[in-house]
């Protein structure tokens, strides 16, 4: 993720699926298929007009709004991914109860809503720092996440110095 964003290019996709460990503990980061680089328009409609690309629990707001995309939208993604690593779930599906489709659509524009999900504190044990870091990347406005890639790479860094 450092080296696309190095790169002006975003992802796009990052979900639990897209995230594979190799044989040597290495963590890679697959399926490029949506991903695009700064410099191009951002379309997130890929197939059809209103037919949003992506996993549904893992699509930042700005996404679902058809807003613009930067790296803080693959923030935003990646922050959905370790809330479901930690919890079991993505974020909102603590409170769904449907059945899924067009249901789980509606319940998702909870996000459009300005609703943030669960702490994840509230639902697992964790330290509040690693519940902070979190929740700070899934926050709605894409203005309230980290202000630059380098200030996400640090908080991570020291969030893992800290456990050391």
């Amino acid at each position: 993720l450092t080296y696309m964003w190095e790169n002006n290019t975003l992802h796009r996709d990052i979900k639990p699926e897209n995230i594979q460990i190799t044989a040597d503990n290495k963590i890679k980061l697959m399926d490029l298929g949506i991903a695009k680089t700064e410099a191009e328009e951002f379309d997130v409609y890929l197939t059809q007009k209103e037919t949003i690309v992506g996993s549904y629990p893992y699509i930042p707001p700005e996404r679902l709004k058809g807003d613009n995309a930067d790296y803080r939208s693959d923030i935003y993604s990646l922050g959905a991914t370790y809330y479901h690593l930690l919890t079991g779930m993505p974020p909102y599906l603590d409170t769904y109860n449907g059945s899924g489709g067009r249901d789980l659509l509606d319940y998702l524009i909870k996000v459009r809503m300005k609703k943030m999900p669960t702490p994840i504190n509230k639902l697992v044990d964790i330290p509040d720092d690693v519940n902070n870091i979190i929740m700070q990347m899934l926050q709605l406005k894409i203005n309230k996440r980290c202000n630059t890639p380098q200030e996400f790479l640090e908080n991570l860094e020291n969030l893992y110095k800290s456990f050391l």
